[in-house]
């Protein structure tokens, strides 16, 4: 990718594999996965969330599980 100083590349949500940015602008990858060989993008910290896990057994990855107030509905996040 590559774009001019002064712009401002922020992305969200993805998982980020051998891509390289260039050209001066700021290329943010916000609550993603550095899954390596990347250059030129930031992965800044997330915030941390307090979730809860609700309907009993099942796998941890299953978003259904999730809720974000004890005893809520599940499909929060995983």
């Amino acid at each position: 990718l590559i774009a001019g100083a002064g712009v401002t590349i922020d992305v969200s949500g993805v998982i980020i594999k051998d891509i390289e940015s260039s050209g001066g602008a700021s290329f943010s990858a916000l609550e993603s996965t550095d899954d390596g060989n990347n250059t030129g993008w930031a992965f800044p910290a997330a915030a941390s969330k307090t979730m809860y896990w609700v309907g009993g057994s099942g796998n941890w990855n299953d978003r259904i599980h999730w809720s974000q107030t004890s005893g809520g509905s599940g499909g929060y996040c995983v």
